[in-house]
């Protein structure tokens, strides 16, 4: 080719491109209105709940409560509450209160999709998917380090023996509990019995 159009085709490629200051202003609205999501009001209790600065965020594909139909959430971790929206800065429209979970933990049977997980409380199993293993791994790490924040003991627990132990900070704690359960998540063959998805509202289902 010669000189002349493959610079002419350099610039218009270059021109198709946004400037380094409009992906600056792109990036940084998105992050002010992100920064700037409404809070969530719990429906039952009127509770508010604040969603900014939260400790684990990204998008994962859900399941429904009551159609089963997969639909693509923004999910937000903060303290003990996972909330889910619709769009990364939208406000949230559902919560799944983790003091109350019992497990998360790999689910690619059960959900027959690839990287799935599944969040389990006494009444109701949440059924997920990431974009990627890694992900998954990340979710499940980050949900269970909440989950056991949240409980009165902090142990490894097997049939025979339950062992006992502590580390030199708080992070390093984390850390651990992080890595043992994402371990002990690639090994589990097991799965909650409870599934209680249809006891959910089925009015709500369309925003679920």
């Amino acid at each position: 080719p010669s000189p002349q159009l493959t610079t002419a085709a350099a610039a218009a490629a270059s021109a198709a491109l946004p400037s380094r200051k409009s992906q600056h202003r792109i990036r940084f609205s998105s992050m002010a209105a992100m920064a700037s999501r409404k809070a969530f009001t719990d429906p039952q209790t009127g509770i508010k709940y604040e969603t900014t600065n939260p400790e684990f965020q990204g998008w994962l594909t859900k399941q429904s409560s009551w159609l089963k139909e997969w639909r693509r959430r923004y999910f937000i971790l903060k303290g003990s509450k996972l909330f889910f929206c619709k769009t990364e800065s939208g406000a949230p429209h559902g919560m799944i209160d983790l003091a109350h979970c019992m497990t998360v933990k790999s689910a690619e049977l059960k959900a027959q999709k690839r990287n799935a997980l599944e969040v389990s409380t006494p009444d109701t199993t949440f059924l997920m998917y990431a974009d990627s293993e890694k992900e998954k791994d990340d979710w499940i790490g980050a949900i269970g380090r909440a989950i056991v924040r949240c409980s009165s003991t902090s142990e490894v627990s097997t049939p025979d023996t339950t062992f006992l132990m502590y580390a030199d900070s708080e992070k390093e704690k984390d850390d651990w509990i992080g890595a043992i359960g994402r371990a002990i998540v690639r090994c589990s063959s097991t799965y909650t019995n409870e599934d209680g998805m249809d006891d959910e509202e089925r009015d709500s289902d369309e925003s679920n």
